[in-house]
């Protein structure tokens, strides 16, 4: 994710433009209050979109949809303000695409920030449902 934080900023991501200290917050704020945490890993959606969907649907106990799975390409009146900026490549897709490994080592500059993300990210995907 890191490599790709850096191609869509333009620059080298801090650990407020990663988010995984609110997204922990969050977490928290959640198993505080006595509820179980939804936590969908975005690479596991590529990897099997329908049934990581319908695993999603159940745990919210809303009815799964197949539209769900494909969509007309452009941009949407709900992108927000970030749209044009974040999602170009969305905007040609008309479905889930298949995860893309990244190719090559990580930048030495962004491995001090993977070692600060990497036990936020464990943890919150120790709350994965698919």
């Amino acid at each position: 994710m890191l490599p790709s934080l850096r191609r869509g900023l333009g620059r080298t991501p801090t650990m407020r433009d990663a988010a995984y200290e609110l997204q922990i917050e969050i977490l928290e704020r959640i198993i505080d209050s006595g509820r179980e945490p939804i936590v969908v890993d975005s690479r596991s959606v590529l990897d099997a979109p329908e049934p990581v969907l319908k695993a999603l649907c159940a745990a919210l106990d809303i009815p799964f949809d197949s539209a769900m799975l494909s969509w007309p390409a452009g941009a949407k009146t709900v992108d927000g303000v970030w749209g044009l900026h974040w999602y170009k490549r969305l905007h040609r897709s008309t479905g889930f695409e298949p995860n893309e490994p990244s190719k090559g080592a990580l930048a030495d500059d962004l491995k001090p920030l993977y070692d600060e993300c990497a036990p936020m990210y464990n943890r919150l995907s120790s709350y994965s449902i698919a």
